[in-house]
């Protein structure tokens, strides 16, 4: 799935919004013109044709100064006006959807201060100029080249525009080579877009939330470092060649926030699916359809909260379908065909009434058709083919005669919407049967109970007829284009149960009597992602059947949680991000006792953290942890990035059997980590980082739970390195930098099968460098400068071709550099400098499809001519040999 396109219908010349002439400036002083401004645009305009779409830019208006920063333009085609790179206070530039000729304008390079710049959907072809990163200058954030015939290589100088936050290429015929290694320091990435670029190669960028590379040629096994990119919501690699295992282990899953995974078609992934999809809660959509990939499906993939499409068709699965598919998410599409699955049907596939397709075909199901998916209101396909199931075919709910108007109210709804195409199916000539039409369910009496109209890019006002259908229950219209205030047409709905108006354009205040007005019946208000500004409304609290409420990401006036909000005893579900939220926290929560589910982070609360502990990360909490009772049913702590919370872990934290994860980096704690804490039966993420903690890690830590992730980095600890940590089996990252730990690394760590990151610096290790590390796992990163290790690097780095990062820094090691590593396909970093190593550089270690790009040997004792097999590595940035004893020239 692409990134979304943003509508033609925007100003897509909007060299407007950022003239350089004085168009900002303060609203009651009159805007004084650049001089010759007008005249840079004129001659722009003449470039193109003098086109129609830009008949507003005219002599007569220029000549009255200030108006030419009105002008505005769309529709272009001919060439790129070399006078645009005269406009030199330009910063924003957005030509897309328009016919622009040519090649890559380097006229551009004279417009010093261009942060945005989109050229997207046009028809620029020849290859991207190999300066063009350094050219475009240091202020870009945003380049948009997507959707136009670009040719030849992906220009490694994009890497040196290291501000950049979106980076879109998709859809250019490139030729056929590796995501550039430089790409590496586009640190503060967000958004990268790739696909159907003739890819073959991908990397580490830690900002990204968006990652498209499908339809590439991209081959091997998808990187395991992928899933720890810890703000990826977006993960689409479908249609590449990608082969082997699914590496991920559950313990080092940090790209928790993904939404989106779509691995499908690739034709040779193999493996069951990981363990760690288990943690993705935020999780709709997974696509595995069409690979090879085997096992039982898992039971936590029913109960993944957020999950409505699924999609495993086409691989060789066995086993049952899981018996609690469709009972704790809103599923609505589900496609399994083509395995060798087994057992019964599950009888919950519509039990939250929102499954659309449905298709079994091609396995050995047995047993009969649930009555329950018979009576289901919403499907639209149910395809059952080719499998062993027995009885009778379920008699459908027998229809009804439908109410009156009910199709002329649906119709009514879709011309104020004007017209949709994903209403198509909305039409009067199949008006008696409108509960068959997408989106609609009714109730026996042939009345709309259910409007599921979500993502289908609807625009335009709340439709008043919506309001008039008196039997509605369930209505989502999340993320479309809905405009206009809160609509209180719902009012007339007196038997709304469900309400989900997120990711829309709303704006404007909640009414004041939201509460009453809604309903007694109204379980659910989601209104997350808008523009609602004004006061929370305390009416809200009156809305005593409640069970989830989203009001996350909207723009309220600063002030506390209603007080009223202690009346939603039944809450379950309460998401206020990002409110604008302050004053001490609201005690009102402790007084829910149903809640799963608290997230108030990204405000500005204050105080300390109430006795019931809650997910509460980046706030201004200050003190200590107080804690007089707990909830022992926790499973998740983050309480991180308070930066001012103080004081020791909480002994009642040892009391928590179910908590998996542990989160208090980036404040100020102190004191020593409690030896409760390690023995924690289901502790798997311990995040300790960048606080004042003393003392040793606990012994048992990993004894006790499948441990996985452990973050200590940025502390006062010492002691040894716990022996135990991989017990179970299941640990893949440790980071302690920054300590002062001693004694050596221990062999049962090295021996660690899952062991994917090791990053030990600055410490005050000694001994050596355990030779099984890499022999038995698939490590890829190892940092361990700064110590006093000695003896030899392990000859088995790389001996499950996984392995990409070693820095060694200032230590003693010495000895040689194993040839091995010159195998290591994989190999990107290689980091020995100042320690006692001896004998050759290994001829090749850019051999074979090597992604060499840093190699620093410098002070050392390396002796022999410099290898000739340096010149083959064509990723390689930085090279650093001296004060060695080489002897030769570079080649």
């Amino acid at each position: 799935m692409a990134p979304p396109r943003r509508a033609c219908c925007l100003l897509l010349l909007q060299l407007v919004l950022l003239l350089p002439c004085s168009c900002l400036a303060a609203t009651h002083q009159a805007p004084q013109p650049a001089t010759g401004e007008a005249a840079v645009l004129l001659k722009i305009k003449s470039s193109w044709g003098d086109p129609p779409a830009l008949a507003g830019w005219n002599a007569s208006s220029a000549a009255r100064g200030a108006h030419y920063c009105d002008w505005l333009g769309a529709g272009i085609t001919g060439p790129f006006p070399d006078a645009i790179g005269d406009l030199s206070a330009l910063t924003y530039l957005d030509l897309s959807y328009n016919s622009i000729l040519g090649a890559f304008p380097t006229t551009l390079y004279r417009c010093a201060s261009i942060e945005h710049l989109d050229l997207s959907y046009n028809n620029l072809t020849g290859e991207l100029p190999s300066d063009m990163g350094r050219s475009l200058g240091q202020n870009l954030t945003a380049l948009f080249l997507n959707d136009n015939r670009f040719s030849g290589a992906i220009p490694p100088d994009l890497g040196s525009l290291t501000r950049l936050q979106a980076l879109w290429l998709a859809n250019n015929p490139f030729d056929a080579g590796e995501l550039p290694a430089s790409f590496k320091n586009l640190g503060s990435l967000v958004s990268l877009w790739a696909s159907d670029c003739n890819l073959v190669g991908v990397l580490e960028m830690p900002e990204l939330e968006e990652l498209g590379l499908y339809d590439n040629l991209l081959t091997g096994s998808i990187p395991p470092r992928v899933w720890s990119l810890s703000k990826l919501h977006t993960l689409n690699m479908f249609r590449n060649n990608f082969t082997g295992d699914v590496v991920v282990d559950g313990n080092g899953m940090t790209a928790r926030s993904l939404t989106q995974i779509d691995i499908s078609d690739n034709h040779n992934l193999t493996g069951s699916i990981p363990e760690a999809f288990g943690f993705l809660e935020n999780l709709t959509f997974l696509g595995l359809s069409s690979n090879s990939f085997s096992g039982e499906i898992p039971a936590f993939i029913a109960r993944l909260p957020s999950l409505w499409d699924i999609k495993l068709n086409n691989n060789r699965f066995t086993g049952t379908l899981p018996a609690e598919l469709g009972m704790h998410s809103d599923l609505s599409y589900v496609k399994v065909g083509d395995n060798a699955l087994t057992g019964a049907t599950p009888k919950g596939l519509c039990a939250r009434g929102h499954l659309i397709y449905l298709n079994l075909d091609n396995n050995r199901l047995n047993g009969s058709i649930p009555v329950n998916l018979a009576n289901c209101a919403t499907p639209q396909t149910l395809s059952l083919n080719n499998n062993q199931l027995t009885g009778a075919i379920p008699c459908l709910a027998a229809p009804q005669p439908a109410a009156a108007g009910e199709a002329a109210l649906l119709l009514k709804i879709k011309s104020t919407w004007g017209d949709p195409p994903a209403l198509a199916g909305w039409n009067a000539s199949a008006a008696g049967a409108h509960c068959d039409w997408p989106h609609v369910g009714c109730d026996t009496a042939g009345r709309v109970a259910n409007l599921t109209i979500d993502s289908v890019g609807i625009t335009g006002p709340f439709p008043d007829a919506i309001g008039d259908l008196s039997a509605l229950t369930y209505l989502d219209l999340y993320n479309n284009s809905i405009l206009g205030v809160f609509p209180t047409a719902l009012y007339r709905c007196a038997s709304i149960e469900y309400l989900d108006l997120s990711q829309n354009n709303l704006t404007g205040e909640l009414p004041s009597d939201i509460g009453r007005s809604l309903g007694e019946n109204l379980t659910d208000l989601i209104l997350d992602n808008n523009q609602f500004s004004g006061a929370i409304p305390p009416d809200i609290g009156s809305m005593t059947r409640l069970q989830t409420l989203w009001l996350a990401n909207n723009p309220f006036d600063a002030g506390p949680l209603p007080a009223s909000f202690k009346n939603l005893v039944g809450l379950v579900s309460l998401w206020a991000d990002n409110c604008n939220l302050v004053g001490e926290f609201p005690s009102s929560v402790l007084e829910m006792p149903e809640l799963e589910l608290l997230a108030l982070s990204q405000n500005a609360l204050t105080g300390s953290i109430p006795p019931k502990i809650l997910y509460l990360y980046t706030n201004n909490f200050t003190g200590d942890v107080v804690v007089h009772r707990i909830a022992k049913s926790l499973i998740e702590i983050d309480i991180s990035e308070n930066y001012k919370l103080t004081g020791s872990i909480p002994e009642a934290f040892g009391l928590l059997e179910n908590l998996t994860t542990l989160s208090l980096f980036v404040n100020g704690f102190s004191g020593e980590i409690p030896a409760s804490i390690a023995r924690l039966p289901s502790l798997r993420i311990l995040r300790l980082n960048s606080n004042r903690f003393i003392g040793t890690l606990p012994e048992e830590l990993g004894k006790h739970s499948n441990l996985g992730y452990v973050e200590v980095d940025d502390n006062a600890l010492t002691g040894a390195i716990p022996e135990g940590l991989c017990t179970r089996g299941h640990f893949s990252l440790l980071i302690a930098d920054n300590n002062r730990f001693n004694g050596s690394i221990p062999v049962s760590l090295a021996n660690c099968a899952t062991l994917v990151t090791l990053s030990l610096k600055s410490n005050r290790l000694t001994g050596t460098l355990p030779a099984e590390l890499g022999k038995h796992s698939n490590l890829g990163y190892v940092e361990v400068d700064d110590n006093a290790l000695t003896g030899a690097i392990p000859e088995r780095l790389c001996a499950r071709g996984q392995f990409y990062y070693l820095r060694a820094n200032n230590n003693r090691l010495n000895g040689s550099i194993p040839v091995s590593l010159s195998n290591c396909a994989t190999l990107q970093r290689l980091s020995l400098n100042n320690n006692q190593l001896t004998g050759a550089i290994p001829e090749d270690l850019c051999a074979g499809d090597g992604q060499l790009y840093y190699l620093d040997v410098e002070n050392n004792r390396l002796n022999g001519s410099i290898p000739s097999g340096i010149a083959n590595c064509a990723t390689l940035s930085q090279l650093h040999l001296g004060n060695n004893q080489l002897t030769g020239i570079i080649p």
